[in-house]
């Protein structure tokens, strides 16, 4: 469930890959890159975890999204949310047999962090009426 490539001199090509083949890895929780090209590939990362809700960290050196590209941060931020909202279980809104009555406990699982509690509510489906944009 780990997956640990730290130091391995991969360059921005192959850590984009990396970050586009997780959308298919379901069984990966954390992977590991430090020290390698792993922050040019936010774009790529935020596309494989529309669709993989089974990882829930990815590690580097960097000291958090203050130290990424200023291009890539909002996407990076995008990234944080959706890994942390892994961690609360975001699969569960995928589930065809969610109930209403369900939801309580869903939610639950976001905590006190509001973005993701606002992700968890704005992906629920027909469990919430949804605000019109």
């Amino acid at each position: 469930q780990e997956l640990c490539l730290v130091e391995t001199k991969i360059k921005t090509t192959g850590c984009i890959e990396i970050a586009k083949a997780l959308r298919y890895n379901k069984g990966l929780r954390i992977l590991a890159m430090d020290g390698n090209y792993f922050e040019a590939c936010s774009q790529q990362m935020l596309g494989s975890l529309q669709y993989n809700m089974e990882l829930q960290r990815v590690l580097d050196r960097l000291p958090n999204i203050l130290a990424r590209q200023q291009d890539q941060y909002q996407t990076w931020q995008q990234v944080d949310v959706l890994l942390r909202a892994n961690q609360a279980d975001r699969k569960f809104l995928r589930n065809p047999h969610l109930q209403p009555k369900d939801m309580p406990f869903v939610l639950e699982g976001a905590g006190k962090q509001t973005d993701v509690f606002y992700h968890f509510f704005r992906n629920s489906g027909s469990q919430f009426p949804q605000p019109s944009d």
